[in-house]
């Protein structure tokens, strides 16, 4: 970049160093070794200093966190990201969740702030002229147990199978595909499980993402692209059964 900008004395000078030291203010590395260094090293200097160690909220940590959580239930070893995601997608009263789960997060504000009704809240935000959902986009932690027992209150021991099942057809997809995963399938495989599920018209598709919790309609198909295998998988099976009776 230096050198397609003309400062070629700058470049010249970056260059030399980086030759002496290649990892010269590599800021992502430091960042890295000096976290790995606290988690080793700071254990027993955090447990006698009387401050809290810092928490680190940053967006990757927050996905990375979530992505780790997961609960055995009945047998079963499951991510609670993917057991929300299912029901995101396929649970027909999530919409009504949501909102019950914003209300929620209003009335009890996490920074301990004054509670506030929602509708009140949201005509402090924009006047009333837009729905809550499309206001209002919370980060979930799904290590937090009173999170989760909200938004999961309607999940059934079906819809856990469910989960297993599908993430099972993915992990066998990776096993025979080399560089098979979720986020290599199509965007617009995952477009057509959302329309399908939520038999709305592609131009609904933002209200209804916004609806169920995913902010918009990009995040919504990102999110389900975990499902879309087993949810073909399963949809085929179910034709080829009724084609044989």
């Amino acid at each position: 970049m230096c050198h397609n900008r003309g400062e070629r004395t700058f470049a010249d000078w970056l260059d030399e160093r980086r030759k002496q030291d290649r990892h010269f203010a590599d800021l992502k590395r430091a960042d890295a070794i000096a976290a790995v260094t606290t988690a080793l090293d700071g254990t027993a200097a955090a447990a006698s200093a009387a401050v809290a160690p810092p928490r680190w909220e940053t967006a990757y940590f927050r996905r990375w966190s979530n992505a780790a959580v997961r609960e055995q239930i009945d047998g079963l070893n499951l991510s609670t990201e993917d057991r929300l995601v299912y029901q995101q997608v396929f649970d027909p009263d999530f919409p009504g969740r949501w909102a019950a789960y914003l209300e929620h997060l209003s009335q009890h504000p996490a920074d301990g702030g004054p509670g506030l009704r929602l509708a009140e809240r949201l005509t402090q935000a924009c006047g009333g002229r837009l729905p809550a959902d499309r206001v209002f986009h919370p980060w979930l932690d799904l290590r937090d147990e009173e999170t989760v027992g909200l938004l999961l209150a309607g999940e059934t021991d079906e819809d856990r199978r469910a989960v297993a099942r599908y993430a099972d057809v993915l992990a066998r997809a990776r096993r025979r595909r080399r560089g098979m995963s979720a986020a290599a399938v199509r965007d617009e495989a995952a477009r057509d499980l959302l329309l399908t599920v939520w038999r709305c018209p592609e131009e609904h598709l933002e209200t209804e993402a916004a609806a169920r919790g995913f902010g918009r309609a990009a995040s919504a198909v990102e999110a389900a692209k975990r499902f879309v295998l087993g949810f073909l998988e399963e949809t085929q099976r179910m034709e080829t059964t009724c084609a044989g009776h």
